[in-house]
């Protein structure tokens, strides 16, 4: 069984830049999202490496994104730090809708 999420949406936080040890850039940002009984919510999005270069340059608070990675429940570590999230998506695709 396969776990990837296809995601369309609008980026609802400034994207916070990370470094780890290796210095790898690590990028985090919330995307808002709607759900079928017409309400919203969030998802905490991950970007390592070439996406995460991607947007720190060009995602900002209100860009529309698409993002297409697993589903990952629990935590994230990055170098020493762990960052704790109930659900999260780690983007393996993530596109700028202009």
């Amino acid at each position: 069984m396969f776990n990837i999420a296809f995601l369309c949406g609008e980026v609802a936080s400034e994207p916070e830049l990370r470094f780890g040890e290796d210095q790898a850039d690590n990028v985090s940002f919330n995307l808002d999202i709607s759900l079928p009984d017409q309400s919203f919510a969030w998802l905490k999005v991950y970007c390592l490496h070439q996406d995460a270069e991607l947007a720190a340059r060009q995602i900002h608070r209100g860009t529309r994104v698409v993002v297409i990675g697993p589903l990952v429940r629990g935590s994230l570590k990055v170098g020493k730090e762990i960052w704790w999230n109930e659900v999260m998506v780690v983007a393996n695709v993530l596109e700028v809708i202009e």
